[in-house]
């Protein structure tokens, strides 16, 4: 999923942009000089590009808050662009709810898109939550739950 992302982040067109303002070009720098540095990457400029001051990134963020703040925001600079739907093609899954009642013959089923940045795992059978918090396969989460009369 690396490779795919890092293409779709370098097809954003940045010529105008600020790397302290703009996070597609913070990003497209930050992952350039990961490949061809042998020295430590700042991520300064990335930290800035959120609108974050020095101080704010010493506070602790919730990570899928971030990834979903990163994903707007690459997807509305990817909009007409030939990156555009990168971000869904890559990380929306489907999630389906499941209501079956166990005393009346009643079942609801809804289906709705998510967001994540699932990894995948050797062994699927495990039923071990993963880093999105999902357990695996992180392509389509089911819940369900019984509910009975009292």
């Amino acid at each position: 999923m690396i490779l795919p992302f890092l293409q779709a982040v370098y097809q954003i067109p940045t010529d105008n942009d600020v790397p302290s303002e703009s996070v597609a070009l913070a990003l497209q720098r930050v992952f350039y000089n990961l490949q061809t540095s042998d020295q430590p990457v700042g991520t300064n400029e990335l930290t800035r590009s959120f609108g974050w001051k020095s101080l704010d990134s010493f506070m602790q963020h919730d990570v899928q808050e971030f990834n979903r703040v990163l994903q707007d925001k690459l997807e509305e600079k990817m909009k007409g662009t030939i990156a555009e739907g990168a971000i869904r093609r890559l990380f929306v899954g489907k999630m389906k709810s499941y209501i079956k009642c166990v005393d009346v013959d009643f079942e609801s089923a809804r289906s709705e898109d998510f967001y994540g940045a699932c990894r995948p795992w050797s062994d699927r059978g495990l039923g071990v939550a993963d880093s999105c918090g999902l357990p695996p396969p992180c392509d389509v989460l089911q819940t369900s739950s019984s509910t009975s009369r009292a």
